[in-house]
């Protein structure tokens, strides 16, 4: 999973909002086409919006990034 994550960097991805981080609550949680979850830090999307989302990090379970343009 890590290696396949690791692959993901530097791709953007369209995401659907499902929330907050439960972690951090100044990150939302988005799921990729690929059902994998991203987190990224931004005030002003809505739940249930699809974003993209520039892959930035990742580790073995989820991508980090940050929206696109």
């Amino acid at each position: 999973a890590y290696e396949c994550n690791q692959r993901e960097i530097g791709k953007v991805r369209y995401g659907l909002i499902e929330g907050p981080s439960r972690r951090n609550q100044s990150e939302l949680r988005a799921r990729t086409e690929g059902n994998k979850i991203v987190l990224f830090k931004n005030n002003t999307c809505q739940i249930g919006s699809v974003v993209p989302v520039k892959i930035e990090t990742a580790d073995a379970f989820t991508l980090h990034g940050e929206l696109a343009e």
